[in-house]
């Protein structure tokens, strides 16, 4: 397979850094969730995040794994010398992070379990105690591999640590795309189709279509991404209220309808002049991408809590936590990591992986 050896254009370049960011966004809201008696009681603050993380929510890390296959497989000009190169170059940038987050994820339980009244804004009691009473073995895989739910502690690092397997077997998909081509993602669907609780093939199959496709998706017709929105907004709803039967067999399908729709809307939406330098605060928020991914959990369940304390626990309280929740605490993740990397610019480094 030929891979991409041309300059990437500017403004590819920066659609890559502008959706990742909004991607971000879409976790921060996939992670703002509700006690059991706000599900069981209150209609509206569910409804809404059925619509938006059960619809728009199924996209966000699809499209992670999508742009790291784009970007990891993109100039690869010396074939397997280069694969080696970037598999060298992401253990800083992906396994040196991914430690320190799982580690940053327990250590921030312990400390707002030393400050008065802070722990039970983020459960650090209970926490705490199912810690200390497990096995060092299991601990150690519960802070990096599976806590026994199919994520680590730190759950939104399930992400990462797919990826850091993904990477760590790149050699053989550079073969295996090189004789396949663009059926690679196809054939790595079938295999999802047969063993589908083997949950990194469906991460692969995202990595390896990102590979593969994510710079030729721009050549659909306009009218195609509007038609794949509606469509994946009709069968996302349906999914939702009714349920498919054969849902894992669909999922891909479904998601991928989002996906498409979503990577070609930003071209409708943002004009090909568009200069990222020429929206400062948005140029400045995308520098924090990967810190805001690594570090927003758990802390985001401060202001996540904060909100029914505020406004009541109720169904407005709780509609209003989850609206509003991801964007508080958007700019202030983002001032923590300005601060880290203007105050202590070697430390800020080393925790995002020199990004």
């Amino acid at each position: 397979m030929q891979e991409s050896n041309s300059k990437m254009s500017r403004f590819f370049s920066e659609k890559l850094r502008i959706v990742s960011f909004l991607s971000i966004i879409i976790v921060f809201y996939m992670h703002t969730g509700f006690p059991d008696s706000v599900k069981e009681n209150m209609m509206l603050p569910v409804l809404l995040r059925g619509c938006i993380v059960g619809v728009l929510g199924r996209c966000a890390v699809p499209m992670f794994f999508a742009i790291s296959g784009y970007l990891f497989f993109y100039n690869v000009k010396n074939g397997l010398k280069d694969v080696l190169a970037k598999m060298k170059k992401r253990v800083k940038t992906l396994f040196v992070p991914f430690v320190i987050a799982a580690l940053f994820f327990p250590a921030f339980f312990v400390i707002m379990k030393l400050i008065p009244g802070a722990s039970s804004y983020v459960n650090s009691d209970s926490y705490m105690d199912k810690v200390m009473t497990m096995p060092v073995k299991d601990v150690l895989t519960a802070l990096f591999y599976d806590c026994g739910n199919g994520a680590p502690w730190a759950y939104h690092l399930w992400f990462l640590r797919d990826l850091i397997i993904i990477v760590a077997i790149t050699p053989l998909i550079y073969y295996f795309r090189k004789w396949m081509g663009g059926w690679s993602a196809m054939v790595i669907f079938v295999l999802y189709l047969l063993f589908p609780d083997l949950s990194i093939l469906y991460s692969l199959f995202w990595f390896v279509s990102g590979g593969c496709m994510l710079d030729k998706l721009d050549k659909f017709p306009k009218w195609c991404y509007i038609a794949f929105f509606v469509l994946f907004l009709i069968l996302s709803a349906y999914q939702q209220i009714v349920g498919f039967k054969i849902w894992l067999n669909i999922k891909i399908i479904v998601v991928s309808l989002g996906l498409v729709s979503l990577w070609g809307g930003y071209d409708i939406l943002v004009s090909k002049e568009f200069e990222l330098k020429k929206a400062p605060l948005l140029n400045f928020a995308c520098q924090f991408t990967f810190f805001l991914y690594l570090y927003h959990e758990p802390a985001i369940h401060i202001i996540v809590k904060g909100f029914p304390l505020a406004l009541g626990s109720n169904a407005f309280g709780y509609t209003m936590s989850f609206l509003l929740s991801p964007l508080v605490f958007l700019p202030v993740g983002i001032s923590i990591g300005y601060l880290l990397r203007k105050h202590t610019p070697s430390f800020y480094k080393v925790i995002v992986g020199g990004r």
